[in-house]
């Protein structure tokens, strides 16, 4: 039977899987911070931007790949979906971490993946700033071909000028050929040519919040620290000023109200 979570419900239900993921990383000696808006509202508010509907979580590659084998491994109430060479029926390139009892349903249909957190890998890109970004640069061009393969009508195609939708249908004759499972072995190869230990430069780009901002001195992602976030205790960067500033600026301060948007409520179907 269909319900109705509205967007309290939505956050509280992501919180619990947040306490779980933490409870697994702290056991299992895995580093995780919260990230991106999580951080934000941890930060700014103690827990949700009041207005935020998901759940935002970092961690270095290493402890990324720990973290899902730990999944694969275990039997629990979660299914992970994401990371591309990893599950090789997804499409994200970070992992998700699903609720199996509490289904989404979107006109009409039931979705495969259940309400859940996402959790992003942070990678090494070596000591060179510039070789950094070229990795960065080609990471979003080959995630950009994978994705439009698998969706050939997504946005970036169907709202490109005639040029250019022209140009990248064609780019896609030519990585079809390729095949969508080389396209994510070079992408694998591309992230984890380096150490997140051994780099200067590392940072999270699967997911493109602040784009080359994303990438940071290694120092960021060395020391966590606790902060509260809605009354527990999570880990966050000790630097986490210069994370948040560098991608977005002045966090502290509140976004115009018709900027304040988030899913206010969600057909579920909740398993009991």
């Amino acid at each position: 039977m269909e319900e109705t979570l509205l967007l309290r419900d939505i956050q509280l239900q992501e919180l619990n899987i947040l306490i779980d993921v933490a409870r697994i990383c702290e056991e299992n000696n895995i580093r995780y911070t919260l990230a991106y808006g999580t951080l934000i509202g941890a930060v700014r508010h103690k827990g949700f931007i009041p207005w935020d509907d998901d759940i935002d979580v970092a961690v270095p590659r290493d402890d990324y790949n720990r973290l899902k084998k730990y999944f694969a491994e275990h039997d629990t109430k979660y299914k992970v979906f994401g990371g591309y060479y990893s599950l090789g029926d997804c499409t994200t390139s970070f992992m998700k971490v699903c609720n199996q009892k509490i289904h989404i349903i979107e006109k009409g249909l039931e979705l495969e993946n259940g309400l859940g957190i996402d959790i992003f890998p942070i990678d090494g890109f070596g000591d060179d700033e510039e070789k950094a970004k070229k990795i960065a640069k080609r990471y979003w061009f080959l995630v950009s071909r994978e994705y439009c393969l698998r969706e050939p009508n997504n946005p970036y195609i169907k709202n490109a000028s005639f040029i250019k939708k022209v140009s990248k249908r064609l780019l896609n004759v030519v990585y079809r050929v390729i095949g969508i499972k080389n396209i994510e072995k070079k992408i694998e190869k591309l992230v984890t040519s380096n150490s997140f230990d051994d780099s200067k430069w590392t940072g999270n780009i699967t997911a493109e919040a602040g784009g080359f901002d994303s990438l940071f001195d290694t120092d960021v992602y060395r020391d966590f620290v606790d902060v509260e976030f809605e009354g527990h205790l999570f880990k966050s960067l000790k630097k986490q000023d210069e994370y948040l500033t560098r991608i977005y600026g002045d966090y502290m301060k509140l976004p115009p109200e018709s900027e304040r948007e988030g899913k206010h409520e969600l057909q579920v179907r909740i398993e009991k």
